[in-house]
């Protein structure tokens, strides 16, 4: 596929998701503006969780019910190269405190290593594949929160609808169970966060990784997120996953050390194989109430693996357009997470 081809369907997704929330957009103005003496939004001091248990935005009112986003995301990673995936995500809000949200990922592109064997001879491959599914994530958060200070709990599960071959599947059902407390200081909201799972697709909440490792491990993360002018702001976590187990992996892990030669590992196994520590930088950019842009960098200390990527979200139901007195949804785009 070439590379004006690959980003043709992307391209006309993207075109649409903009024209259908302008004209949403255009519609609620115009209604708002005939209902006078009706406000179109409502602040109560809730948050919503927006990119999994590790990304927390205020929200200007909490709208219960059923809620759908689809996000677009192209990435680069130096370990195999490009991938564009397309998220829809279904969440319902059950109130100020609980919500559940399901999503699967699918890959319109994506370039991975293949191992094959021929007459006793094994040769790797870097080879694209189009049109494949990830695993399917269903996830149940718990949130409080008590002046600047926010609490989440996000117990999440991963059924292996994907392709383990090609490094976005762990062939078995997985959990992950994981705590996030920020405090918001000003511009500032620094933040820890602490999981166990047996996943490392559940574990990582920006970027997706050139494999998928299953066994027992635990994830960290410590970060901040600043509010910039425009209604920007910009999220800085350092990661740790450590595996507590051995692990089965999937996919290609970068090696150790400064060559930063990818070697293919369709199935590893061992202790401590899939460790990985670094940090990741995201921008977010609001370009309406229900479309979001966001760049996102990502570095990997242990396996000297960098990911860039962006990505488009639009979100069904939005906060900022809803009569006083109604609630909102969290939307979870794991899978990356």
């Amino acid at each position: 596929m070439s590379l004006s081809n690959r980003f043709v369907l992307p391209a006309l997704i993207c075109s649409v998701l903009v024209l259908f929330s302008a004209a949403l957009s255009f519609a609620q103005t115009t209604a708002a503006a005939s209902n006078t003496g009706t406000s179109s939004s409502a602040t109560n001091g809730a948050a919503v969780s927006q990119g999994g248990a590790g990304h927390v935005v205020p929200a200007q009112a909490v709208l219960t019910g059923p809620n759908l986003s689809v996000s677009y995301a192209a990435q680069h990673d130096s370990t195999t190269g490009w991938a564009n995936v397309l998220t829809p995500d279904f969440s319902y809000r059950f109130g100020r405190h609980a919500s559940v949200d399901v999503n699967v990922p699918w890959y319109l592109t994506l370039q991975a290593y293949e191992t094959t064997t021929v007459r006793g001879t094994t040769t790797t491959t870097l080879t694209q594949a189009n049109n494949v599914l990830g695993d399917t994530t269903a996830a149940l958060h718990f949130q409080a929160s008590g002046g600047n200070l926010s609490y989440i709990a996000t117990l999440a599960g991963g059924l292996p609808t994907g392709d383990k071959s090609l490094g976005v599947s762990t062939g078995s059902a997985t959990y992950n169970f994981t705590q996030h407390v920020d405090y918001s200081i000003g511009p500032f909201t620094p933040d820890v966060e602490f999981g166990v799972g047996d996943s490392t697709i559940l574990a990582s909440h920006f970027l997706r990784k050139s494999y998928a490792a299953v066994g027992a491990l635990a994830n960290f993360q410590v970060g901040t997120s600043v509010d910039l002018p425009g209604k920007l702001s910009l999220d800085a976590e350092a990661y740790e996953a450590m595996p507590l187990a051995a692990q089965t992996v999937f996919g290609t892990i970068m090696g150790r050390g400064g060559s930063g030669k990818a070697r293919s590992k369709q199935v590893l196994q061992g202790a401590g194989v899939a460790e990985d520590n670094g940090f990741t930088v995201e921008l977010d950019v609001p370009l309406t109430a229900r479309l979001n842009l966001a760049g996102t960098y990502g570095h990997s200390l242990i396996q000297q693996a960098d990911i860039a990527g962006v990505s488009l979200t639009w979100t069904l139901r939005s906060a900022r357009h809803v009569d006083a007195g109604a609630p909102s949804s969290p939307m979870t785009n794991t899978g990356g997470r």
